[in-house]
């Protein structure tokens, strides 16, 4: 399994307690063989690594381009999005 967290520090880089219990969650995920990715506003590079991926968003590019063809018309087979298909009421 895969889980995103999202946090605003995590360890060494710790200036309250948040980055502390954040450590401890993603490492009893860890050990339950769940794949963690952990974003913090900004990261350093030097952040503990061995329990989780930590990814600042920082280090992030953001494309504001027209989404990919297949996300496009993924959106559109989806129930309810088109004018001919609306959904029912229950």
């Amino acid at each position: 399994m895969k889980t995103l967290m999202l946090g605003w520090e995590f360890p060494p880089h710790i200036s309250g307690g948040l980055g502390t219990a954040c450590a401890g969650l993603v490492q009893g995920l860890s050990k339950a063989d769940v794949d963690v990715t952990f974003v913090v506003p900004r990261a350093h590079g030097d952040e503990d690594q061995r329990f989780a991926h930590v990814l600042g968003c920082n280090d992030v590019e953001v494309s504001l381009g027209p989404p990919p063809p297949q996300a496009a018309a993924d959106s559109k087979s989806a129930v309810g999005t088109s004018k001919e298909d609306p959904p029912s009421a229950v």
